[in-house]
């Protein structure tokens, strides 16, 4: 893809293999989308949600039955890396004001019916 467009690809781009074969790389089979327009591609139908994580507060995207929403808890993360650090904060009794803030503003928005309008948001 980067050879067909002459340039490398950006942070947040990614290549989708339009016949779900990944090792069919022909220009024919892969499409240039955002971060966000792929995740909506492969959840068409599904209930997502945008969230900013507490801890380094990156923009993603989650299914909503693969967030707190759902499964309990206070916060979902972008990683692991960060829900660790959640969690030792949470077992050490060291929340701090602006720790809880960043928990509270954790859940941006939630899109139904396939709503989400990724050229328009940001990633990482």
């Amino acid at each position: 893809m980067e050879n067909s467009i002459g340039r490398l690809l950006n942070d947040n781009e990614v290549v989708h293999h339009i016949n779900g074969n990944k090792k069919d790389n022909n220009i024919e089979n892969l499409q240039l989308m955002t971060a966000g327009e792929h995740v909506a591609h492969h959840n068409i139908g599904k209930t997502m949600v945008k969230l900013k994580c507490p801890i380094c507060r990156a923009i993603f995207y989650r299914r909503k039955g693969n967030t707190h929403l759902i499964k309990g808890g206070t916060a979902t993360c972008c990683s692991r890396k960060c829900g660790f650090q959640i969690g030792l904060a949470r077992r050490k009794n060291r929340i701090t004001k602006d720790l809880e803030l960043a928990i509270q503003e954790n859940v941006i928005k939630i899109y139904k019916d396939n709503q989400l309008l990724c050229g328009r948001v940001s990633q990482r």
